[in-house]
């Protein structure tokens, strides 16, 4: 049997590839993104890679006393990294001790920055080198952060702060169905590595995505706050904080700390410290090495998992789709709950601000 024989045909016309549309450009939020430093080579990595992903200028403020590795890190990572250095005479205080003014080099020199650096009526990130929003947050955070440019508001409140902590399970007591640290029991060598948060009685809302107002100002004190901020903008998401992770102590470890609320609370509750379970999933916290940034500003990270008892927001795949279909209504009930109480501030009037 003979096989049959196909003659070749005329080849097709091949349609002339379409050029590939390039992606829009990832438009950053912020123009400008700043920290003040000193020795902290654990966590500088994770710090830039997400001020890069806000900022379209990251600036590093430095401790002229740093020791460690700190200026190496900055130098090896692929970012455009702007490098200044404190001034020491702007304060009398920092974490090694306290002044007699008590007065923060620090906060001294954010005040001096914002003014050099910052333009009236503009947006910007500070925010301390062990803080960290969760990666899957970002571009709800951005999103948030229009919302608040768009109608007026001159800050952007998180809804609480988050601190993991390193627990020895010797020394977790649990009294009336609620976790307690307790430093005076016995260490049993068995650790529980962020599973546990501070469970603050009072809910603190700290604020790094801000607007330069007339009155804007960095109390230089410990734990002062900010002066002229008259209308926040509440966020959705909360802000971690790793500084018990990073020194895996929970107790106030400086003078300055030692003039934190985490004081009185040990007052409060008999030398404990209340605390939560929780899964937030971001072991690597210090550089941030699983998060892969695209071009169009879309990220690449570990999914959370967990529930964080009393958090509204839970890290499921579900919610979180529902809350990204739904992002425009919650924002527009908000906004029109804001306006029923006379909180809503129209950027069109003109807003007598108080004589400080």
């Amino acid at each position: 049997m003979t096989r049959k024989k196909y003659k070749m045909g005329k080849p097709k016309k091949i349609k002339k590839a379409l050029k590939a549309t390039p992606l829009p450009p990832y438009k950053k939020p912020v123009r400008v993104g700043f920290t003040c430093v000193r020795n902290e080579e654990k966590s500088i990595a994770g710090w830039i890679k997400q001020a890069d992903y806000f900022c379209e200028e990251v600036y590093v403020i430095i401790d002229p006393d740093t020791t460690d590795k700190t200026l190496d890190i900055i130098h090896d990572l692929p970012y455009n990294v702007n490098i200044l250095y404190q001034d020491k005479s702007l304060g009398d205080s920092d974490d090694g001790g306290l002044g007699p003014r008590r007065m923060l080099t620090m906060h001294m020199e954010q005040n001096k920055f914002v003014e050099k650096y910052i333009k009236m009526d503009e947006w910007f990130l500070s925010i301390d080198c062990d803080e960290r929003f969760h990666p899957h947050d970002y571009y709800r955070i951005i999103r948030e952060l229009k919302l608040a440019q768009l109608h007026g508001f001159d800050t952007l409140q998180h809804r609480r702060l988050i601190e993991p902590c390193n627990i020895d399970l010797g020394q977790l007591k649990i009294i009336q169905n609620q976790f307690y640290y307790d430093p005076k029991s016995e260490k049993n060598g068995k650790r529980a590595e962020g599973m546990f948060i501070i469970n603050w009685p009072n809910a603190s809302r700290p604020s790094r995505f801000q607007k330069r107002t007339k009155h804007w100002f960095h109390n230089p004190e410990p734990h002062g706050g900010y002066y002229g901020r008259l209308y926040p903008f509440v966020s959705m998401f909360g802000l971690y904080h790793f500084h018990r992770m990073k020194y895996e102590q929970i107790l106030p470890i400086s003078e300055r700390d030692g003039l934190s609320s985490m004081t009185h609370m040990l007052r409060e509750y008999d030398g404990m410290i209340p605390l939560l379970p929780c899964h937030y999933q971001m072991a690597d916290w210090s550089d941030l090495a699983n998060l892969t940034v695209m071009e169009r500003g879309d990220i690449s990270y570990p999914a959370p998992f967990g529930v964080l008892k009393n958090d509204y927001v839970e890290y499921s795949n579900k919610l979180v789709l529902r809350i990204n279909k739904n992002f425009d209504k919650i924002c527009g009930k908000r906004m029109e709950m804001l306006k029923s109480k006379k909180i809503f501030i129209d950027p069109k009037t003109v807003i007598q601000k108080p004589k400080l």
